[in-house]
């Protein structure tokens, strides 16, 4: 895996995701598989400088590495636990007015990838995603 760590700031976040982009491209990986992915990074970095870092500092990460035509993605923090496989999906039944706010970015990350999984090391949240290319599939 390729690690790769910053300050838990949107300076870092942007860091963080020129990072994913530019190694992407190294590795070649197609416009939706690559789009896929940076989704759900910059989903789950803005969460963590929006949410668990907002009043202190910290540090967030991400490791990346391709396994065939699999994506192993591991995106880490040093903030508070927090599982976010364990979140409530929101309600989509309800109208945006009777919607409680948040959760949706969550949401759209357990969706749009393969297997998640949460995982916390000490002080660190590590959250494990899997995204399979769906032309390449291995059996």
């Amino acid at each position: 895996m390729t690690l790769r760590t910053e300050p838990a700031t949107k300076e870092g976040l942007a860091r963080l995701t020129e990072f994913f982009s530019s190694w992407a491209g190294d590795h070649g990986l197609d416009l939706q598989l690559r789009g896929k992915a940076e989704l759900i990074i910059e989903e789950l970095l803005v969460n963590m400088v929006s949410h668990a870092f907002a009043e202190t500092g910290g540090e967030m990460g991400i490791d990346c590495r391709m396994d065939g035509s699999r994506l192993h993605l591991r995106v880490m923090d040093n903030g508070s636990p927090f599982d976010p496989t364990l979140q409530p999906a929101p309600d989509l039944t309800l109208s945006l007015e009777d919607r409680t706010a948040g959760g949706l970015g969550i949401f759209l990350v357990l969706k749009m990838a393969d297997t998640v999984s949460y995982t916390r090391q000490g002080s660190q949240n590590i959250l494990d995603i899997q995204l399979n290319h769906p032309e390449k599939e291995e059996p």
